[in-house]
């Protein structure tokens, strides 16, 4: 709201530089007459591949595999991963949140942030509908489909403008 972003603006106002992550982030600062702020990548994207592989840990996980990783408890979203596994000849991992899982998958609930790096690093396709694991899918150059939350979708819509894959 207008009331929002002027009391935000005071806070604001006693730093010399502001980042965002999200494009729209700029425009809305800009609203408020805050003229220099940059949008930025996520950090995730400052790490090489080589990296994030001395972060990945060891989990017992199927040879080929869709992996899905579902914030929002959409039901689509495992749908489409089961039509793409099958399609692809596939086993399904749920990376399980809030105890959502997927019916005859291996479901892996809450992993550790190791455990997070390998099952994307591991990973033949991606079904998201997180930053995260579209931010992970691309780190580690998976095929994906990302199926956009009903909101807060900032930061994911300005990510795969910039990789040209807005649709």
């Amino acid at each position: 709201s207008d009331e929002s972003l002027k009391e935000i603006k005071k806070y604001l106002d006693k730093y010399s530089a502001i980042s965002v992550r999200e494009k729209s982030g700029v425009s809305i600062l800009e609203k408020i007459g805050i003229k220099e702020s940059r949008w930025v990548l996520d950090p995730t994207f400052l790490l090489r591949t080589t990296d994030w592989d001395k972060i990945a840990g060891k989990i017992n996980l199927p040879n080929k595999y869709l992996l899905v990783y579902n914030l929002n408890r959409n039901p689509r979203i495992s749908q489409i991963a089961m039509k793409i596994a099958t399609r692809k000849n596939l086993k399904i991992v749920n990376m399980a949140q809030s105890l959502t899982f997927v019916k005859g998958a291996k479901n892996i609930l809450y992993p550790t942030p190791n455990t997070f790096i390998t099952m994307f690093k591991n990973a033949e396709y991606v079904v998201t509908d997180s930053f995260h694991g579209t931010a992970f899918s691309i780190n580690f150059e998976k095929q994906f489909v990302c199926i956009p939350a009903p909101r807060f979708n900032a930061r994911l819509e300005s990510i795969l403008e910039l990789i040209n894959e807005s649709d």
